[in-house]
């Protein structure tokens, strides 16, 4: 995304604005299908009515258009998830837990609307106040939908869109993914996924998706024995 701070003249709050990378790969917008935007315009009323709901544990999407598309987001101020290990490297259990917890409530909640984020990542986790605040929720699914419509528009190299990041990913969604096949199911699942690998992170200090993969699920120091049992059910390659 391009993204821009703005005001918003309904209220004078800060926003941020996003617009799909793609549109400038474009050089402009093509015109597109009345019956495709107001496929569109369902799913984004869906991604804002969630965030409303769950205001406090997720930056509330006030506005998804698609012609042209640009997102509206409610501005959060405050340092990524990815700032803080960047200084601190690790985290201890409590803050770790205390983070993990309030992503997890903020998943249960979007979950009961069938919203699912599929980006669980420290660049998307907001520390503002000492609150735990999720971005991003829905915007570049939104971008997805969007960028098949324009498919025969769009380079074969432009990799704007494809919304999840492979180090995040759990492998056996990885190929469905790629396809664009996931079932709400497995989108649920690989939130859970995402949300355990973040566990990981935080307490080891770095993304272990690699060792993961293999099988190799008892990272963490033996005080934490009951909190890895959990980790292993939740980030199983199998």
């Amino acid at each position: 995304n391009v993204v821009l701070l703005g005001i918003s003249k309904e209220d004078g709050r800060r926003v941020g604005v996003k617009v799909p990378g793609f549109v400038v790969d474009l050089g402009g917008m093509p015109t597109l299908a009345f019956h495709a935007i107001s496929e569109y315009e369902d799913y984004a009323r869906r991604c804002i009515d969630a965030t409303n709901r769950c205001g406090g544990k997720v930056a509330r999407i006030r506005k998804i258009a698609f012609n042209p598309p640009y997102a509206v987001e409610e501005y959060i101020d405050g340092d990524t998830l990815r700032k803080k290990l960047n200084e601190v490297k690790r985290l201890n259990k409590e803050e770790a837990l205390r983070i993990a917890i309030n992503v997890g409530e903020a998943l249960k909640c979007l979950h009961n609307s069938h919203v699912y984020h599929n980006d669980i990542r420290p660049e998307n986790i907001i520390i503002s106040k000492g609150n735990v605040i999720l971005i991003d929720v829905g915007i570049d699914e939104a971008w997805n939908l969007l960028r098949h419509t324009l498919g025969r528009h769009i380079k074969g190299e432009t990799h704007v869109g494809a919304r999840v990041d492979e180090a995040y990913t759990h492998p056996l969604l990885l190929e469905k993914l790629k396809k664009e096949n996931l079932a709400d199911e497995d989108k649920a699942k690989l939130d859970l996924f995402q949300l355990g690998l973040l566990l990981y992170e935080m307490l080891l200090g770095y993304n272990p998706i690699n060792t993961l993969k293999v099988g190799n699920l008892k990272l963490l120091p033996q005080d934490l024995e009951e909190l890895e049992k959990i980790l292993i059910k939740v980030c199983s390659p199998n």
